[in-house]
């Protein structure tokens, strides 16, 4: 915590370094695909509650993390990303964050005032430790989260973090969002927002606004910015302003079906 200035690009840079993804291996919830495997030749494991790291020549195919601008390195991360959990039997999208940055953050860089390259520096280092859940989280007003990023944000969000804020029941899942990622990555900003509206009002997520255009936005930005993981009152201050309120009695008796299914 002691590099902590409370910048933007420190809370980015620590909410990308925690992504990982959640697993379950014989009932037992468990961790996988941490963001270090996608840096460097190296698998990850938890013994004893400690964090081990050790050299897996056979991990080369996770790393995709090189030359070019750190808009593009993400670009490739997301993606590989899906396609490991489009491979293995993942209970959700493998964008599961140890820490959540705040909206001012992520604003902050969707309208290119952040240091990209200082973003980058941290995060390899970040990638390495152990992310703690009290970073400062920089909270500043005038800094409006586009429409683009809030409509596609549910889908680079964890349907576990989704029902945690009640903006869906235990029996939705959303979609893997890989077409909309690669749409993003080649710079097709309006097809992928157009194809998202679908996915999501396909689950029962209706935006607020009727159609969603981007023009002039960079694709391969925007799909950067939307792997950061945000934290839950961050996440839901921004799908109340771009989501119809869910139907609250139906997450309930979803909630408590599920809950009297499970004792």
């Amino acid at each position: 915590e002691a590099g902590d200035d409370g910048s933007p690009e420190f809370q980015i840079a620590a909410a990308l370094a925690g992504l990982h993804a959640r697993r379950e291996e014989s009932g037992r919830a468990g961790v996988t695909l941490p963001m270090l495997e996608h840096l460097a030749p190296v698998s990850v494991r938890w013994i004893g509650g400690r964090r081990v790291h050790r050299w897996d020549p056979e991990g080369t195919h996770r790393v995709v993390w090189g030359h070019g601008t750190l808009a593009r390195n993400l670009s490739r991360v997301v993606e590989r990303r899906l396609l490991e959990a489009s491979r293995g039997e993942l209970p959700d999208r493998p964008l599961e964050g140890w820490f959540g940055a705040s909206l001012t953050a992520s604003s902050t860089w969707l309208s290119n005032a952040v240091d990209e390259e200082r973003i980058a520096r941290l995060l390899v280092g970040l990638a390495l430790a152990r992310i703690p859940g009290t970073i400062q989280r920089t909270h500043r007003p005038g800094v409006p989260a586009p429409a683009p990023y809030a409509l596609l944000k549910p889908l680079f969000a964890t349907d576990r973090q989704l029902r945690r804020i009640g903006r869906i029941g235990p029996d939705v899942r959303l979609p893997l969002p890989t077409e909309v990622a690669r749409l993003l990555s080649a710079d097709r900003t309006n097809s992928a927002l157009s194809l998202g509206a679908r996915l999501l009002r396909g689950r029962g997520m209706t935006p607020l606004y009727p159609s969603v255009r981007a023009p002039g936005a960079s694709g391969p930005r925007l799909l950067a910015v939307l792997t950061v993981p945000l934290s839950d009152g961050a996440l839901g201050r921004l799908l109340e302003r771009a989501f119809a309120t869910p139907d609250r009695d139906d997450i309930s008796s979803s909630l408590q079906e599920h809950q009297s299914q499970e004792a």
